[in-house]
């Protein structure tokens, strides 16, 4: 399926937060087709994510690749982190060309290690948000400033929606983005390129 992107900043709460759509723009159907919103680990740039993003566009998705507030130097605030993704979904259906292809009202939300935290909260404060499925999500609150702004995704498990959890659990050891013990063990992967997260029971998928 053809695909195409755009990028644009959208204000929330008075933060610029940028966001790049990748979209069909041919195949067998038409559209509207269900959303995909998608949040970067801590520290990591949206580019990262891209090819995630394109193979997931080509098979019928709307993607909207979020720039979410998460880095080291920012305030740290997943409330807000999940708000700003969810931000995203008032701003495709108001944009000229993802208007009329994105249904809005069937999302899913993925993310990666802190983006999987701010997935997972994000369904939980949006009822659009119909399943989510993330990669490593690291349920930590380094550096922040009280458990309002981080609460304790976990401990609000389960929710009434469908929930995957690929790779690393629902931990809280991460401070950058982990991998699972198999792709650091990989020879193509150096030892220390990613931190390797502290392993417990996943938690239950719903």
């Amino acid at each position: 399926m053809a695909i195409d992107e755009l990028a644009d900043e959208m204000d929330v709460d008075g933060v610029a937060i940028g966001v790049t759509a990748y979209y069909p723009t041919g195949g067998p159907e038409a559209g509207p087709y269900p959303v995909v919103t998608l949040a970067h680990g801590f520290n990591l740039p949206p580019t990262q994510y891209t090819s995630y993003a394109t193979r997931l566009a080509s098979h019928g998705y709307v993607v909207l690749n979020v720039d979410h507030a998460g880095y080291i130097f920012g305030t740290v605030d997943h409330v807000a982190n999940a708000k700003q993704v969810l931000a995203a979904l008032d701003w495709a259906a108001e944009h000229p060309v993802l208007g009329d292809i994105s249904d809005v009202s069937n999302v899913g939300a993925t993310g990666h290690s802190l983006g999987g935290k701010i997935s997972v909260l994000a369904a939980m404060y949006d009822a659009r948000v119909k399943a989510s499925l993330t990669l490593d999500p690291v349920d930590g609150a380094n550096m922040c400033p009280n458990m309002q702004a981080c609460p304790d995704a976990s401990a609000m498990l389960p929710i009434a929606i469908p929930l995957g959890f690929l790779g690393e659990t629902l931990d809280t050891a991460g401070f950058m983005a982990c991998a699972p013990a198999a792709e650091i063990s990989r020879p193509s992967t150096p030892r220390r390129a990613r931190p390797r997260c502290r392993s417990r029971s996943t938690a239950p998928i719903t």
